[in-house]
């Protein structure tokens, strides 16, 4: 297989920023809701830096850490989840509530994975 550094990179960048878009996508399924603000604040970007590819899926409400952390189905978790967090249809990784960024990356990290190179294979 012939890669095109131009082309590669292209492909990477495009394949990276779709599994960005669904990361998001993933989380905002699993935040928990109350009045909308911590899923509003879920959102994803694409950084280069020394020509690294980082896709950062970030939830940036004051309170995304604690809720993240504590509230169930996390491990022993300090809070439960409201009545419309848990009205929310639970996804491949569960019901809505705590963990709702870490359970998507561990869930989905190899089908990423196997996108990016899905998109190298199809330029050779």
């Amino acid at each position: 297989m012939k890669l095109y550094p131009r082309e590669a990179d292209a492909s990477n960048r495009r394949r990276m920023q779709e599994n960005g878009k669904d990361f998001e996508k993933e989380a905002k399924n699993l935040a928990p809701v109350d009045k909308g603000w911590l899923t509003d604040q879920i959102s994803n970007k694409q950084k280069i830096r020394h020509k690294r590819i980082e896709q950062h899926v970030t939830a940036n409400a004051p309170y995304a850490a604690k809720v993240h952390e504590t509230m169930a189905p996390a491990p022993d978790p300090l809070m439960r989840q409201g009545e419309k967090t848990q009205a929310k249809p639970p996804t491949e990784f569960g019901e809505a509530g705590g963990k709702y960024l870490s359970r998507p990356l561990e869930g989905k990290h190899e089908r990423w994975f196997a996108n990016v190179a899905e998109g190298l294979r199809k330029l050779g």
